[in-house]
């Protein structure tokens, strides 16, 4: 991330918000100012999950602009049977039936 200011030369820059077309709130979290963590399941039957965060940068006078970035979780490129049973693919469990996965994704 490349932040600049005509007078502050460190404004302060931290992930403000999570959002994603699939799923809920308990599929990411933001782990530092700058860090999250996002589940990389996603619904089999699904386009592919969306992520969008958004990073407010605060320069020493309190002046802020916010900018967004989208990370996408793909649809794999298996078949829908080897997918198996849509209740349990994209929630706990991956495609082979393991526990849920989780990517760190630095803006």
């Amino acid at each position: 991330m490349a932040v600049s200011d005509a007078v502050d030369p460190n404004p302060i820059c931290r992930v403000t918000g999570i959002t994603s077309d699939e799923g809920s709130s308990a599929d990411w979290q933001i782990a530092g100012p700058l860090s999250v963590n996002l589940r990389a399941a996603r619904n089999g039957k699904g386009n592919g999950r969306i992520y969008t965060i958004t990073v407010t940068c605060t320069d020493a006078a309190g002046n802020a602009a916010t900018g967004a970035t989208q990370v996408v979780v793909p649809h794999d490129q298996a078949d829908d049977k080897e997918q198996g049973d849509d209740k349990d693919w994209g929630k706990d469990k991956d495609k082979e039936g393991g526990e849920k996965r989780e990517k760190e994704r630095r803006c």
